[in-house]
């Protein structure tokens, strides 16, 4: 998952301090993460809401009839008017992802990619989310995914830190420190 453009960020920013503002961070979350599921599972929709032919009332009357009852929050259906006011609709999946990140810098929260070599059972997991909680000092939300080519082991990013445990890295590194050992030296 690439980070946030700028636009997205900005946009972000704005509705997270009016959210915080209003005291509904949270609810003005779980709306952006069903809009950013609705978009996932349909990217014809965001295709169809960047059309610059349709006129804005159309594309208002239309996300208002795909998101439904499920969005509430008043300040989400002004911050949608307003992206499709400024033809923004192409930034609105990262400007979920890039609220969701301040919604849990917020609330103390960091969310880590997980990568194994074959599928974490619960045990695994918690003892992993307790060794990164500890690590972190913070709660950890754990994304899990499965890579056989990493052959053992786990890769973990969270944010610009990667922390390799994966069989693939440790061998990777031996390789790297054997080329290193046997390279002749110029000059001698």
């Amino acid at each position: 998952m690439r980070p946030p453009s700028s636009v997205a960020r900005r946009y972000a920013n704005a509705l997270f301090h009016i959210a915080q503002r209003e005291n509904t961070v949270d609810a003005v979350s779980a709306d952006l993460t069903v809009m950013s599921g609705i978009l996932d599972q349909s990217p014809q929709v965001l295709a169809a809401l960047a059309v610059p032919r349709v006129p804005v009332e159309r594309k208002k009357a239309a996300l208002q009839a795909i998101v439904g009852s499920q969005m509430v929050q008043p300040v989400t259906r002004r911050f949608l008017d307003m992206v499709l006011d400024h033809s923004r609709e192409a930034s609105l999946p990262e400007t979920a992802q890039a609220f969701a990140q301040l919604a849990d810098e917020a609330r103390g929260a960091v969310n880590a990619e997980v990568r194994s070599a074959s599928p974490m059972d619960e045990g695994q997991t918690a003892r992993l989310k307790a060794r990164l909680d500890a690590l972190t000092g913070r709660e950890t939300r754990l994304t899990l995914t499965t890579d056989p080519s990493l052959v053992g082991g786990v890769i973990v990013r969270i944010g610009d830190t990667v922390m390799d445990g994966s069989v693939k890295g440790y061998l990777e590194q031996i390789g790297a420190r054997l080329m290193k050992a046997t390279m002749p030296v110029v000059g001698s």
